[in-house]
């Protein structure tokens, strides 16, 4: 039996080995695909794969501050745009593990103010908010966001617009919680005030303590504070990152470049700012199935696995993840803002022979097509062997 075990051990040692090898051939064609990703040169891109907690592929083109040609780096900071919803998946996970909240809870035991949308339908629970069925109008919809011409909203806590969402009188619930699917941001955005309620903690806060710091991920965090009126983005985004490199939005369209960004204080359906070499930690983390956070392998099973109606049809979204196929141990997940354009696919099986996970990051903002199709190039480049 122990010759057996030998045996299946170094046969997948000899797997692994042999993925490994065919994944550091094909790197010279893959930053031949991000070099050519982008019609323009000077948008900043940035890749990366890895195999078995080994970053076995990483490049970057282009800018992250075109005016300054300061280039786009693996220590770039960007905002992961809706990327950033398993990280809050994350975080109420803990609020969970911590007994501070059930996911079966309905939402306005935490967030009171809702209540008067709900008369009609009843509320959604947590759950049903992590997977998109919860049926919360847009708060990109409301009133004082349309008569807002100075961006002055996107300063805005995330309790104000929430506040704001729950005494509309214009918008209704879009169907009752559990009718149907439908990609909510408001949903994420509500997830973070209910885990900044569960806590006793300011959002940013909590990821800094509970996910960033002990993982080692300096380089990541969340906007805290409003922008100066006089101040640049360029300075600001040095101000709350402590000088650390940051990439700078821009929009690309026929051709042109141009500064493109609405920095904003809105959390739990993006806000997450990041670098390539902060995701390498947390992609490793992930493959340890979070358990450096105190978290477990049936919580990221939960993740993985898709949500369901209430008449039991699956609707494709897991805990901040997109499920395509339950069959299949990929899972990913795009982000799209002014300014950054974002995907990341995770291997969801987490053993030695088959982990695989592929970063995308980019500084130009409304391009996934172009993001999407070089993450699915890469994936049929690494996964070929």
């Amino acid at each position: 039996r122990v010759h057996g075990e030998h045996s299946r051990l170094m046969a997948a040692v000899s797997k692994a080995l042999a993925r490994k090898a065919a994944a550091w051939a094909a790197s010279a064609s893959a930053a031949e695909l991000v070099d050519r990703a982008l019609e323009h040169a000077d948008v900043g891109v940035g890749a990366m794969v890895m195999f078995a907690n080994e970053v076995v592929f990483s490049h970057c083109r282009g800018f992250a501050d075109i005016e300054r040609r300061i280039a786009f780096a693996p220590n770039t900071v960007i905002d992961l745009a809706s990327v950033s919803k398993h990280f809050t998946a994350v975080a109420v996970l803990l609020c969970e593990l911590d007994g501070a909240l059930s996911l079966d809870d309905a939402v306005d035991e935490f967030v009171p103010e809702l209540a008067p949308l709900f008369t009609d339908t009843g509320a959604p629970s947590v759950r049903q908010l992590l997977h998109h069925t919860g049926g919360l109008p847009n708060y990109l919809d409301l009133e004082v966001f349309a008569e807002d011409t100075e961006g002055a909203f996107w300063w805005w806590d995330v309790e104000r617009i929430v506040g704001e969402l729950g005494a509309t009188t214009t918008l209704v619930m879009e169907f009752a919680p559990g009718e149907r699917y439908s990609y909510s941001n408001s949903g994420y955005l509500v997830l973070a005030l209910v885990v900044e309620r569960a806590s006793e903690m300011r959002f940013a806060e909590f990821m800094r303590a509970r996910v960033f710091e002990p993982l080692g991920m300096s380089s990541s965090g969340l906007l805290s504070e409003p922008k100066a009126a006089s101040e640049s983005a360029r300075d600001y985004l040095a101000r709350a990152f402590g000088g650390a490199p940051c990439a700078l939005g821009y929009s690309v369209q026929d051709g042109r470049v141009a500064p493109s960004s609405s920095l904003s204080l809105c959390k739990g359906d993006g806000g997450v700012f990041t670098t390539l070499d902060d995701l390498v930690l947390w992609e490793v983390a992930l493959q340890r199935d979070l358990s450096d956070l105190g978290l477990s392998r049936s919580a990221m099973e939960l993740m993985f696995t898709s949500g369901a109606t209430s008449d039991g049809t699956a609707v494709g979204y897991g805990l901040g993840w997109n499920v395509v196929d339950e069959q299949l141990p990929m899972v990913f997940h795009a982000g799209s803002w002014t300014g950054s354009s974002t995907v990341y696919s995770h291997n969801t099986e987490h053993d030695e022979s088959s982990a695989l996970a592929i970063v995308v990051v980019c500084n130009g903002g409304e391009m996934n097509d172009k993001i999407n199709a070089l993450s699915d190039a890469l994936y049929e480049l690494f996964c070929a062997g």
